[in-house]
């Protein structure tokens, strides 16, 4: 799955969870989960990207 796609899959993930919380909570514990879902996806967005870097540095020197 490549970085863009996993990403757009980790954001609907997300936005899931989000409207099935709006259905079940109030407003500012809704608010709470979404910032959490957010911090997550840039967490993950960050770890792909030094991921991939590693990748490519390790690619330059093992080939």
């Amino acid at each position: 799955m490549s970085n863009t796609n996993k990403y757009q899959y980790d954001k609907a993930n997300a936005d899931h969870h989000a409207n099935q919380l709006n259905r079940n909570k109030g407003t500012s514990e809704l608010i709470r989960e979404i910032a959490k879902a957010q911090e997550i996806l840039i967490s993950k967005k960050k770890l792909t990207s030094i991921n991939d870097r590693l990748l490519y540095l390790s690619n330059g020197v093992l080939w």
